[in-house]
Parts: C-alpha cells; sequence; structure tokens
C-alpha cells in the first residue's frame, strides 16, 4: 500500500483504497488477504456512465467515501469533474 490514497474499511472486513500509480481503486479482504480492484482500468480515458467501474480509467482522485448500508463507493474525480459511484 505504498502509494495508496482515501483508505475506507467496509462491514465486509475490506480495505478500500486508491491506487495513484496504477489509476485504480483496490480493495483487500482483511480475512483472506485477497486483493482485488474495484473500479479503473489503469487509463486516464474516462467512459461514459453505465459502463463496468473496472472498464473506465481514472484521473485524479480527490475523495473516497463509502456507504456501508448500501455497500456503495463514491469518488471524486478532479481532472475530469466527476463524482463517481461504484455499488459493490
Amino acid at each position: 500500500l505504498q502509494s495508496a490514497a482515501f483508505l475506507a474499511v467496509d462491514s465486509q472486513r475490506r480495505v478500500i483504497y486508491f491506487v495513484d500509480d496504477y489509476r485504480r481503486i483496490r480493495a483487500v479482504n482483511l480475512t483472506t488477504f485477497i486483493l482485488f480492484t474495484i473500479g479503473g482500468n489503469g487509463s486516464f480515458i474516462i467512459s461514459p456512465d453505465g459502463v463496468f467501474a473496472n472498464e473506465t480509467g481514472i484521473n485524479f482522485v480527490q475523495g473516497l467515501a463509502l456507504d456501508p448500508i448500501n455497500n456503495i463507493i463514491y469518488y471524486s474525480d478532479s481532472s475530469a469533474h466527476l463524482i463517481r459511484k461504484i455499488e459493490l
């Protein structure tokens, strides 16, 4: 987690974070220690709404928020002037 930013922990014991070097929102399960990508494909190219979260690019995340009741992640991409929602 050397370049990780904007950490959050959900009710299923997953640490969710943004990795700036790889342009991805990732998670690690603290029970199984399995690491997986939630959003971002590593590019700067933003896709339109409605595509899968791991099929779009992420530019510069400036915030990450978690709604643990509804299992939703919100993040702000300041370069694209967007707030995106990812349903887990």
